[in-house]
């Protein structure tokens, strides 16, 4: 594989007031979700160690984890929606009262965009515009 790293970047930006325990499942379904989207963000399939065991692959690009204020996480996802070649995926809080993809989709059609409350979102991309985005936030450590 030939790249460069440094190139590209994901981020998870979770919304601050969330429990430990709710921002975790948020972050692993913002993963999965940008898992299924696509094999450019995997590196290799395999890795092997020293006494020949594999392990399955890790993405080939940097995730940081970031957290904001839900004005912050807003308007990192409308900036981050106006930009075609990123990726983006959100992940709304209705998801906590839904019991599965179809009630999900559901609820969803039934609400507007701006009365959708966001738990996190997931954005990859370039390094440079996704900094540009992200520039101001906080790491969640």
């Amino acid at each position: 594989m030939d790249y460069d790293y440094r190139e590209k970047k994901s981020v998870l930006i979770l919304n601050a007031k969330l429990k430990v325990g709710v921002a975790l499942t948020v972050a692993a379904h913002l993963g999965t979700s940008m898992g299924f989207h696509g094999e450019e963000h995997m590196g290799r399939e395999w890795l092997s160690d020293k006494s020949g065991v594999r392990h399955r692959g890790l993405p080939r690009y940097p995730l940081m984890v970031f957290k904001a204020k839900v004005a912050q996480l807003r308007e990192a996802l409308n900036k981050a929606r106006e930009t075609p070649e990123l990726l983006v995926i959100d992940c709304p809080s209705i998801l906590l009262d839904t019991a599965g993809d179809d009630e999900l989709a559901t609820a969803l059609e039934e609400m507007n965009e701006q009365d959708i409350d966001y738990m996190g979102i997931l954005i990859h991309g370039s390094r440079d515009v996704v900094d540009s985005i992200t520039g101001k936030l906080r790491p969640w450590w």
